[in-house]
């Protein structure tokens, strides 16, 4: 195989609809590190979410987390690299969740904190197995957010999306990580960023790696890299742009692409 580092997004790619990762993908997973390839994992969750998931593996690879906000190292949890959220656009966004009425997080020290219980709190806590803090934001000095994010309703959250690149857009990254999932994160943060900290900190050149994933705040990684591919349950939008898996997410796509690469 002649890439020396696969860059996976976690939900909608590696993970499957009943949000784990499935026997055979681990076992190709394990068959890479043995080979000596570095398979680190970029996604929009938190580092303790994340943990759980790939913990069984022992991958001890770097994790690149909320959107690239956040470096972990595999071996012993130090945080390689962070990105806060500025305390004013933090501020700016509590008030603009308030304002539209739409369901409003914010990860501080790998915590997540909300002002009130809703549909979407719940929604979150059991997507990601954390159980978050309600919070009066107010009440806080400093909001240093390592990420935020809104979660609501599509039709109103594309709406917010176009409000907010407007206005943020040279201040802020805005992706949607999920179709109810906008998150918010510093302007100098990205998956594809972190990657290539990563890529330098590890002397792999760019066109060494190989990147899988299935939505928007995917979009800039599978730029970067040599190789970017999306799944067949991908964003439609991303389809048209990159190399396409011919599985999905609950078929081992990942897995089963990586496999015909194992002998090159």
């Amino acid at each position: 195989m002649k890439y020396k580092l696969v860059a996976l997004d976690l939900d909608g790619t590696l993970l499957n609809d009943d949000n784990y990762i499935s026997e055979y993908t681990k076992s190709i997973l394990l068959k890479l590190v043995k080979k000596g390839i570095y398979v680190v994992i970029a996604t929009g969750r938190s580092y303790s979410s994340v943990k759980p998931k790939i913990q069984d593996l022992k991958l001890g690879h770097p994790v690149i987390c909320y959107n690239g906000a956040m470096i972990r190292d595999g071996h012993n949890d130090e945080i390689l690299l962070e990105t806060a959220v500025p305390d004013t656009i933090s501020r700016e966004m509590i008030k603009i969740s308030r304002r539209e009425n739409i369901h409003f997080q914010g990860f501080i020290n790998g915590e997540f904190h909300y002002e009130k219980e809703s549909k979407s709190s719940s929604f979150y806590q059991e997507l990601s197995g954390l159980n978050g803090q309600i919070i009066n934001f107010d009440n806080l000095d400093s909001l240093n957010f390592t990420k935020c994010m809104f979660i609501g309703h599509r039709d109103s959250l594309v709406t917010l999306e176009k409000s907010l690149k407007t206005d943020y857009n040279d201040r802020c990254y805005i992706a949607f990580s999920k179709p109810t999932f906008l998150e918010i994160m510093n302007i100098k943060a990205s998956k594809a960023k972190a990657l290539k900290k990563l890529a330098t900190d590890l002397n792999i050149d760019i066109e060494d790696i190989i990147a899988f994933g299935d939505g928007m705040n995917d979009e800039d990684m599978l730029d970067f890299v040599g190789k970017g591919i999306i799944m067949k349950n991908g964003h439609e939008s991303l389809k048209l742009k990159f190399e396409n898996t011919i599985y999905t997410n609950n078929q081992d796509g990942v897995a089963k692409y990586l496999e015909g690469l194992l002998d090159e």
